[in-house]
Formats: structure tokens, C-alpha cells, sequence
């Protein structure tokens, strides 16, 4: 008997150290959140440019990610993924519960699986930002050192911007390794991140499983920050390049969660790649020149920095047949800002980029965008097997 009390007490003692206080959850503190995407995306899933022949893909999130946050402080106290995906009349929606105490919150919701976007300091509401990183090496390598020093130079000039902002705060330039960042960052293009944030929710106290709305008493709405922009170029001798990529200077790098604007105070130039099209530019080319081919693609941004002095600029960078290589940088400030860019997001570029003609390969065969093969010859051979 004595031996089975010294027994019960020890598995008391052992219950006592390894047990800590925590709060009770009852099911009145379980919430039903429901979150739907809007899909209407301008060049991805409608409003096409007549030239866009490759399109971009669209996959729908598979899932969402739930935070709620203190209002005051920022930081976090409730996450949840939302995995469940269903359909109705007003479109696609995610739906899950989210255990919470009464109180005022501030809530974000965004898409989790993201192939490029990259969320930094999710834990906290106020300072979290989405961003895309610096291209890979081998990629960085096919640009030429002519279309580099374009971008150094924009480059140069959006962080003395900064500097001049931020010296008003009393802040200096970010640093890497210890040193101020004033060298180019080249990004991948973001893919579409959907988010919704609503301030000061107030969840209240109810011995009923409720449902956490917006203060017009709606369902929550993400819809992405991400746009996306149709642009093209005339190009005459097209046959005479092999591949085309685009350097667009002036746009931001990120967006800050918490406000849904982008961040100002980020410089970057996004890296795209350039297709020719099958349709001839005669109408978008000044004199409508056979010659003349149009170069597009559709990228995606966050946004152009509103404060650029220097404006919008994109650098083309062909590598010709003949092994070298043709850099032109166009201002695209106007085209951004017209009307047609505004409500389409149609880019449409009239400068004609003429590339040089090769001193060698005249017949234009063997190479470039269409390359072509001449004089076949029958030749007879015997196989042994």
C-alpha cells in the first residue's frame, strides 16, 4: 500500500512539472471566416491584346493564409490556413474557422502557395511585405554589359532618390555586408498574390459558433496586387536576332501587407523575356514596313514607383546570328501613362528597334527567331544492321 502511494504521488509531481498554464478554448471562441478571390485579372484571364498569341497561365490558389493581428502592436495572435475551396453564384471562395479570443483584430488573408512572391515578417501586420528575389546567376549572365550599364545607371539614380527620402527621416540606405546598396537589383517578375486586410475587427464575445465579416457586414475579398502589362515592340530585321530579353527600371520591389501600397523606398528593375509574333507590325510601325515584326510579352509588376523622376524606361537586349549583341533603351513614361495603359495595360510601344544587318550569312539562313535550311541534297548510303 505504501509503495503504490510513493507511486501515485510521483506521477502527481511528474504531471505538475511537465503541465504549464495555458487558457481554456472554449468552441464560443471558433469563428467562420469566408474569403472570396477576385479572378478578373486584365491580360491573364481577360482583356487579351489581338497579338497576344502566348498567354500567360492562371492557376487558382490552392491555399489561403489567415492571420489576425494585435491593432496596436502588429503582432500576431491567430493564423489559419484556409484550404477548403468551393464555388457559388459571386464566384470562387475559401472558407475555414479560426480560433480567437474576444477583442479588436486587424486581419489579412493571402495566398500561400506562390511560386516567386516571397512574404517577409508575416508575424507582424505592420511591417510584413511580399517581394520577388534577385534573378539566378546564369540568367543574370545572358545579359550584355551595354544593357548593364543602362541599368546601374537608372539604378543609380532611383537610390540617390531614396537616400534624399529617407535622409528627411533621419534613416540611412539599407546595407548589405555593411555597405549601402547602390548597385542594380534585377527581379524576377512577381506572380499574381491575392490579399485582403481589414482594420479594427471587432470579435465579440458569443456562446454560438459565429461568422467574422467586414464592417459593411460582407464577405471578405482578396484580389491581387500584383498587374499585369501587355507590351510590344516593332522590330525590323527580326530574322537577325536569336533571342530578346527586356529590362524594366522604375518599378517597385514590394508591397507592404498591412496597407496593400507598394514600397516606394524599393527600387528594382524586372527581368522579362521577349517573343516574336506571327502577325506583321504594319499597323502599329511608322510607314507600315514589311519588315517590321512585333516583339512582345506580358510581365507582371507591383507597381511603377510614383515618385520617379526619371520615369519608366525598358532596355531591350537582342543577341544577334552574327554572335554579337544590339542594346536600345526606350522611355516608356508616355505609353505607361496613357490612357490605353491605364484601362487595358496595353504597352504599345511605335519606336522602330532596326537591328544591324550581318556582315556574314546574307542568304539569312541557319538562325534567329525563324531559321531556315537551304539546298538539300539527296544523299545515298547503304545501313548495315
Amino acid at each position: 500500500m505504501k509503495r503504490l502511494t510513493l507511486i501515485l504521488l510521483s506521477l502527481v509531481a511528474l504531471v505538475n512539472i511537465s503541465c504549464e498554464r495555458r487558457e481554456l478554448v472554449e468552441l464560443s471562441n471558433t469563428h467562420y471566416v469566408r474569403v472570396y478571390i477576385k479572378e478578373d485579372i486584365k491580360n491573364v484571364t481577360c482583356g487579351f491584346h489581338p497579338n497576344a498569341e502566348n498567354r500567360p497561365e492562371y492557376k487558382q490558389p490552392d491555399i489561403l493564409r489567415l492571420l489576425l493581428a494585435d491593432p496596436q502592436t502588429g503582432k500576431l495572435k491567430a493564423e489559419r490556413f484556409l484550404r477548403t475551396k468551393k464555388t457559388d453564384e459571386r464566384g470562387t471562395y475559401y472558407e475555414g474557422y479560426i480560433v480567437v479570443y474576444p477583442g479588436r483584430y486587424n486581419l489579412m488573408v493571402y495566398n500561400f502557395d506562390t511560386e516567386v512572391c516571397i512574404v517577409r515578417d508575416y508575424t507582424n501586420f505592420n511591417n510584413s511585405q511580399v517581394y520577388t528575389n534577385e534573378i539566378a546567376t546564369h540568367i543574370r549572365s545572358r545579359v550584355s554589359k551595354n544593357a548593364m550599364k543602362v541599368v546601374q545607371k537608372a539604378m543609380q539614380r532611383e537610390m540617390y532618390r531614396v537616400a534624399q527620402k529617407l535622409a528627411l527621416k533621419g534613416i540611412k540606405l539599407p546595407t548589405r555586408a555593411g555597405e549601402e546598396i547602390t548597385e542594380e537589383r534585377i527581379v524576377y517578375d512577381p506572380d499574381h498574390f491575392f490579399l485582403a486586410n481589414c482594420g479594427d475587427i471587432y470579435v465579440p464575445y458569443t456562446d454560438e459558433l459565429d461568422t467574422l465579416k467586414t464592417p459593411n457586414n460582407d464577405f471578405f475579398v482578396a484580389e491581387s496586387v500584383v498587374k499585369s502589362y501587355y507590351i510590344q515592340v516593332p522590330v525590323k530585321n527580326i530574322d537577325y536576332a536569336t533571342s530578346s530579353l527586356g529590362l524594366v527600371s522604375g518599378l517597385a520591389g514590394s508591397v507592404k501587407l498591412g496597407t496593400a501600397q507598394i514600397n516606394d523606398e524599393d527600387p528594382v528593375t524586372v527581368y522579362l523575356e521577349l517573343r516574336p509574333g506571327e502577325n506583321v507590325a504594319a499597323g502599329i510601325s511608322k510607314g507600315g514596313n514589311e519588315d517590321v515584326a512585333v516583339m512582345y510579352t506580358t510581365f507582371n509588376t507591383f507597381g511603377k514607383l510614383p515618385e520617379s523622376e526619371n520615369g519608366l524606361t525598358i532596355t531591350f537586349d537582342f543577341l544577334t546570328t552574327h554572335g554579337g549583341s544590339h542594346t536600345q533603351t526606350l522611355d516608356i513614361t508616355d505609353e505607361f501613362n496613357s490612357a490605353q495603359a491605364q484601362e487595358q495595360q496595353w504597352i504599345l510601344v511605335d519606336e522602330v528597334i532596326e537591328l544591324p544587318e550581318p556582315t556574314s550569312n546574307p542568304n539569312n539562313s541557319g538562325g534567329g527567331f525563324k531559321p531556315s535550311v537551304t539546298d538539300w541534297e539527296d544523299v545515298n548510303a547503304e545501313i548495315i544492321i
